[in-house]
């Protein structure tokens, strides 16, 4: 079976480093048990939620009804619609990776808290380049900064976007006159 694809497997795309700065020493790391302790209390918790359905089921068949359960709403075509809208929205939401430098990510960062999470509409943001498929960059782009930005948008898949908040990101804003470190034209 054969594939046709543009592939694309540059030095860039096989590195070893996910947020575009050069891995120093070796990768392999020793951790203490004290990092592992939460992940632990973690799955220990997470296992006993499984526990939670045969529960649930045995108390329904003893004849206890929940109050939860009683109130399902009747299916009717237009919630079926829009269920349908919202979760096809969700399977193709963009996978954001978040390249915030300065204040206008201050204004962006509000969108990840809890009152206006986005990830309930679809959009969960990437720590890796390698898993997302749109990279939003807020703040000033320095000459220091601008081959970390390029090399994690190499290492993004294809199809690969761009978003560019605020004039810092675009133009270099404020900073465009005066600094001699600022990018101001385009990274290539």
């Amino acid at each position: 079976m054969i594939i046709l694809s543009p592939i694309s497997k540059g030095a860039e795309k096989l590195s070893s480093y996910e947020s575009g700065i050069e891995p120093m020493g070796d990768a392999w790391l020793q951790f203490r048990i004290r990092y592992y302790l939460f992940a632990l209390v973690f799955v220990v918790f997470d296992v006993e939620t499984v526990f939670l359905y045969p529960w649930a089921m045995s108390v329904d068949l003893l004849g206890i009804s929940l109050s939860v359960l009683e109130r399902a709403r009747p299916i009717s075509v237009i919630s079926t619609t829009s269920n349908d809208l919202s979760n096809w929205s969700r399977l193709s939401s963009l996978w954001p990776l978040l390249y915030g430098t300065s204040c206008c990510f201050i204004e962006f960062a509000s969108l990840i808290g809890s009152r206006f999470d986005f990830d309930r509409y679809g959009l969960v943001p990437r720590s890796s380049a390698r898993q997302a498929d749109l990279i939003l960059t807020a703040g000033t782009v320095t000459m220091k900064m601008a081959p970390s930005l390029v090399r994690l948008y190499e290492q993004m898949p294809e199809p690969k976007y761009v978003i560019a908040m605020g004039a810092c990101t675009i133009t270099g804003g404020m900073f465009s006159t005066d600094s001699y470190s600022t990018v101001r034209e385009s990274i290539s």
